[in-house]
């Protein structure tokens, strides 16, 4: 959604970028990019990979209302490269550019761009691989993101958003090394930028890293960037000043992003049929959903194989199309009552869908959705379906608990307090944080399901927050887990997370927050 690629990395392959030879008009490095493409290996259909290639495309419209627009931006691939090997500043490596024209079709600019291998952008590093190393890595990279970040305002790149999709990770170095993704929306000064702009465009940039970072690392990587010069402490108002400028700013980013699931664009479609109306993702996965599910969806569900669940008026099953299982889940209301209630509301699968793609939003960890149907008969709603990805390797913590040893039992508790407090962090509430809706991978790594209780807030409600920290405690405190003496560390650990404020006793912890409903407990210490 953030236009990483502009063509899908798997759906772009070699027989497509020969294509691109046909249809271009090259107004630079078209004979390299054919002898370029003569020396890659061939698969079975000639499907070689792009991400093997190491090559990506870059594509934007050209129409009449948006050439002016596009006067600054289509030379991009001429000036905004050549700033950046004037500057110093690593980034992509520009192929060849030019013009695409076909009939029936808007003109579009494309630009082929060579990639770096191994490596991916920040925020699926930060997502993916950065809450399994060990500390003092995680530390040393936060601070290396912070010079990196210094050294481009001091050569004058000034990005209109900064945000952690305009970096890429090399993540085969030792150290790992940072490179500009793109040169889309950057403003080249003779000089370094100004406390002013600095300012403006970490607002941005801190919108969403603290969904990723402690409060310590924060203030390492502000630090870093203010050029390694004074305590902490004496950074602290700034930065406290800064954040709340930033999750303003990112609140308002983050609900544009996840309200484009809503309408028809170039990553969702929206389309009607008989008394059904379908949300769904553009791409062939949920297109052959649609085309499975829409005759019988009642038919489709019974024939999985139906999964435990509670909820009233939901059940849920797994099933197989096209070889790949999915997760479905199934609202019926109860009676006349909610039918009316839902006149004029969304239905609880399509608030799921939504809540699916706020947390996508947020880069926290759920499964995506994928498609949402709902009937109504004279806006009187009868049913909806909401399909997912299913987590094959995935299991609930509730099972994967009693195998594991008291070093991986802390582990986990450490995990999920980091997780669940990115959760609030951001403004959200998940609202069932049993363990039975947290899964746990393989490799450690932890995702959220059932987002039917999931809610955004406008401001931060401390209370609000612990009360759906306490599902999790609920559990963590059951006799047969014999989790009692992880709280500390849980509590500890979250509140750490969340910068809450100062540390108390988990007992005392709890005992503020029932006395004071509605308050601060910061307000109550």
């Amino acid at each position: 959604m953030d236009n990483k690629y502009l063509i899908s990395p798997v759906a772009a392959t070699t027989d497509a970028l020969k294509r691109l030879l046909v249809n271009v008009q090259w107004t630079a490095g078209g004979e390299h990019l054919a002898s370029l493409l003569r020396t890659l290996p061939a698969t079975a259909g000639d499907a070689h990979a792009i991400d093997q290639t190491g090559l990506w495309l870059w594509r934007r419209p050209m129409d009449a209302l948006s050439f002016l627009h596009w006067l600054p931006v289509a030379g991009a691939g001429k000036k905004g490269f050549r700033q950046l090997s004037v500057r110093g500043l690593p980034g992509p490596e520009i192929l060849a550019r030019g013009m695409e024209r076909v009939v029936g079709h808007k003109p579009q600019q494309v630009l082929v761009v060579r990639g770096w291998l191994p490596g991916k952008y920040l925020d699926d590093f930060f997502a993916e691989d950065f809450p399994s190393l060990p500390a003092t890595h995680r530390q040393a990279i936060v601070r290396d993101f912070g010079h990196f970040v210094r050294d481009m305002f001091e050569r004058g790149a000034q990005p209109t958003r900064l945000t952690l999709t305009r970096f890429w990770v090399d993540a085969g170095q030792d150290p790992v090394g940072f490179r500009l993704a793109g040169i889309d929306g950057f403003r080249w000064h003779n000089k370094p930028l100004t406390d002013r702009q600095r300012f403006v465009c970490l607002q941005h940039l801190l919108g969403t890293l603290p969904v990723h970072v402690s409060r310590s690392q924060r203030f390492r990587f502000f630090r870093a960037v203010c050029g390694d010069q004074g305590r902490l402490r004496e950074f602290r108002n700034l930065l406290v000043d800064l954040e709340a400028a930033a999750l303003c700013s990112a609140r308002r980013y983050w609900r544009r992003k996840a309200r484009l699931s809503l309408g028809n664009n170039a990553w969702f479609a929206v389309l009607r049929h008989e008394n059904w109306r379908i949300w769904r993702r553009r791409c062939d996965e949920a297109l052959r959903l649609q085309q499975s599910m829409l005759a019988e969806p009642a038919a489709t569900f019974r024939a999985g194989l139906a999964m435990a669940g509670r909820g009233s008026g939901c059940s849920a099953a797994r099933i197989e199309v096209g070889g790949h299982q999915y997760f479905v889940k199934r609202y019926r209301l109860p009676g006349l009552r909610y039918q009316v209630k839902y006149l004029f509301l969304r239905s609880k699968a399509l608030a799921a869908w939504l809540a699916g793609w706020q947390c996508a939003a947020r880069s926290l960890p759920t499964a995506q959705p994928l498609m949402v149907m709902e009937k109504r008969t004279f806006r009187i709603l009868k049913e909806s379906y909401l399909v997912s990805e299913f987590c094959s390797d995935g299991r609930p913590l509730m099972t994967v608990w009693p195998e594991l040893k008291p070093h991986e039992r802390r582990r986990i508790i450490i995990r999920s307090a980091q997780l669940l407090a990115r959760v609030h962090r951001s403004r959200c509430l998940h609202g069932d944080t049993n363990w039975n809706n947290i899964l746990v991978r393989p490799n450690g790594a932890l995702l959220l399901v059932d987002l039917d209780c999931f809610r955004q807030r406008r401001s931060f409600d401390y209370t609000r927050a612990y009360r759906d920290l306490e599902h999790f405690i609920r559990d963590l405190r059951r006799k047969r887990n014999d989790g009692v003496g992880y709280l500390d560390l849980l509590i500890s650990t979250w509140r750490n997370w969340l910068d809450a404020g100062s540390r108390v006793s988990c007992e005392e912890h709890a005992r503020i927050v029932r006395a004071n409903p509605g308050r601060r407990v910061d307000d109550c210490i």
